[in-house]
Order: C-alpha cells, then structure tokens, then sequence
C-alpha cells in the first residue's frame, strides 16, 4: 500500500481520514507505539485545548499520525506525553 500523493482538499472528508489510518498503517513495528502508549498519547492529546477536528494547533499535525510514531514527542512547551 502506498501513500496518497495528494492534497487533502482533493480528498473526501472519508478519504482524508482514510489516508492519515494508511499512513499510520505504513509506520514500521520497530517505531510504532505501543497501544497502550498510544491510547495513553491520545487521551492528553483529548485534554489539551490546542487540539481542534484532529489537528493540533501547535504544529498542525493529525495528533493521531504524530502519536502513532513511538519516537515522536509531543510539540507542546510541556510535552502532555510524558
């Protein structure tokens, strides 16, 4: 499976989310997070007021995406991850 190389307005609303699951889909195991972590990023990720439709405000990622990858922090002044 290979990435959409497309801008997200060319997409659905059902495609665009569709294409940030395959992205997420296409991370290597080595660098995934682990679901725990991963649900323990997206819940912080729920609380904080910089999160809008998904994206984060900060550093206008899919918090999803950026959460998924295990060495990625989040772009907050307080990393809410840690």
């Amino acid at each position: 499976m290979r990435p959409c190389r497309c801008l997200l307005r060319e997409l659905s609303e059902a495609d665009s989310y569709k294409s940030v699951y395959d992205y997420i889909s296409l991370i290597p195991p080595d660098l995934k997070t682990e679901p725990p972590e991963l649900e323990k990023r997206l819940e912080a990720c729920k609380r904080c007021s910089s999160l809008v439709n998904g994206l984060c405000r900060i550093c206008g990622c899919f918090v999803e995406a950026r959460a998924a990858k295990k060495p990625n922090r989040c772009p907050g002044e307080k990393d809410m991850w840690d």
